[in-house]
């Protein structure tokens, strides 16, 4: 079960109304700094746009960076009812039933619990790490694999009228 504070903040993105919002909302959906904010918009990993009321970050920017911070698993988790509204179907995680050695399951649990994080995201990051260095098979062979890499786009979280 996911902290309250988390899922307020994984709600306050992904279910947010306004296309835009301010570096200290940002930071705040996020739960970081605003300076963290503006090391990522000077290293380009964000960008901003010039609105009527300054520089603001849009919407799916804030996103992006969410799904960088946190599993699909948590943001599904968080959004309830509302995750496959938002989430591509390629992203809709399901309980699969694994055998591993003890090995595995002692490492598992061991950095888990190093970095206060379900298994789940340990075996998860595991997963993304064998598809970068797969990246060109995976592409070939999985339906709406670059949906699942490239989520969310400008589209999938601004909000509409």
């Amino acid at each position: 079960m996911l902290a309250s504070a988390l899922v307020e903040s994984i709600r306050a993105i992904f279910l947010h109304r306004d296309p835009y919002v301010t570096k200290r909302a940002a930071a705040t959906m996020l739960r970081c700094t605003v300076a963290e904010i503006k090391v990522a918009i000077a290293a380009g990993d964000v960008e901003t746009s010039d609105t009527c009321s300054g520089e603001r970050l849009p919407l799916h920017e804030v996103a992006k960076l969410a799904r960088l911070r946190w599993q699909v698993v948590a943001i599904e988790e968080a959004l309830g009812e509302d995750a496959q509204a938002i989430l591509p179907p390629v992203l809709w995680t399901r309980p699969i039933t694994l055998r591993v050695s003890r090995y595995h399951l002692q490492m598992l649990d061991h950095c888990a619990e190093r970095e206060g994080v379900p298994v789940d995201t340990i075996a998860a990051r595991a997963l993304d790490d064998y598809m970068v260095a797969h990246h060109d098979e995976l592409a070939d062979a999985i339906e709406d694999y670059s949906i699942a890499l490239d989520w969310p786009e400008e589209q999938d979280v601004t909000p509409r009228a």
